[in-house]
């Protein structure tokens, strides 16, 4: 009889304990985000912070250059995302005066330079 109660006490405990000792693990393993990219995730819920970052970014010349090539870098070799990219410059247009006056500057800088 003693064995039995025994028995019981210790399956109890396994059942209550092991549970407790082995779920937080499991998150512990699925759940790996670095801390950073969690705020980054809040941050981006909040369309304030997002807008904030944003102007942030652009006010920034060294933080606009950054996004600017992670742009071109990531739409390089897809001809829909740059023809979106200049869909939506073209649909702007202040946007589109100056990228036509600045691709004209550029050309004129390139002519005098070959003569």
């Amino acid at each position: 009889m003693k064995r039995y109660r025994y028995f019981v006490i210790v399956v109890v405990l396994y059942v209550v304990i092991l549970p407790v000792t082995i779920l937080p693990q499991v998150k512990q393993k699925t759940m790996n985000i670095n801390p950073n990219q969690m705020q980054i995730m809040e941050m981006m819920r909040d369309s304030s912070s997002v807008n904030m970052l944003m102007d942030r970014m652009v006010s920034d010349d060294g933080m606009r250059a950054k996004l600017m090539d992670k742009i071109i870098n990531r739409v390089h070799r897809d001809s829909s995302a740059v023809m979106q990219i200049c869909k939506t410059i073209k649909g702007d247009k202040e946007m589109h005066t100056m990228m036509m006056k600045m691709m004209d500057k550029k050309d004129g800088e390139g002519m005098m330079e070959k003569k």
